[in-house]
């Protein structure tokens, strides 16, 4: 776990910090002038206090931006609507499961603990998903296809998934608005629309 600094060893480099920091702001900026050993008591534990702040306030970003992640994903939506399913499923080779798909009502439900994640599908095939942010790993689709994955986060309301498998390559785009799950497939030109609400 990151330390927060220590109060001493690292007041010269908190000067030149807070000199780069001041001189954008500030005119004078004179008084960062100086070497260790004459930084003045006031400035050194202002400096320090300062530091500490700064890396509370990024640690409770941290914590602040996973809350709202799981606040948004966590917990079980179930599909409404779909637009361009169908083609869809042929631009991914499998026309089998295309009536079986339509017949199914699947609901997806997410968990998350910090950067580790859980995907459970129910529907035409249950599946359950286990991945890490930012890790490609080795998957099967509720189709049956064998694939390479990687997910990430760009935002604490929306989550990007690439999948890679016999030179192809889908790009899965999940966003939340308030109560609303809408998932975004490409692949080959087609564009697919899939539309869940949170149950």
């Amino acid at each position: 776990m990151e330390t927060p600094p220590t109060n001493g060893s690292s007041a010269a480099g908190i000067a030149t910090k807070l000199k780069r920091l001041f001189s954008r702001g500030y005119k004078d900026v004179s008084f960062l002038d100086c070497g260790y050993k004459n930084i003045s008591p006031d400035v050194s534990q202002f400096s320090y206090s300062l530091s500490r702040f700064l890396w509370s306030a990024s640690s409770l970003l941290v914590k602040l931006i996973s809350f709202l992640v799981i606040m948004s994903f966590v917990g079980k939506w179930k599909l409404t609507t779909q637009e361009n399913f169908d083609e869809y499923m042929k631009a991914i080779g499998n026309k089998v499961c295309i009536m079986l798909a339509k017949a199914a009502t699947p609901q997806v439900e997410y968990s998350a603990d910090g950067d580790n994640w859980t995907i459970v599908t129910t529907g035409l095939r249950d599946t359950t998903v286990k991945c890490k942010m930012g890790v490609e790993q080795d998957d099967e689709t509720t189709d049956g296809r064998k694939v390479k994955t990687i997910y990430t986060l760009e935002s604490p309301t929306k989550m990007v998934q690439k999948e890679k498998w016999d030179g192809k390559e889908a790009t899965l785009v999940r966003e939340v608005h308030g109560d609303e799950l809408k998932v975004t497939i490409t692949l080959d030109g087609v564009v697919c629309t899939r539309n869940y609400k949170r149950v």
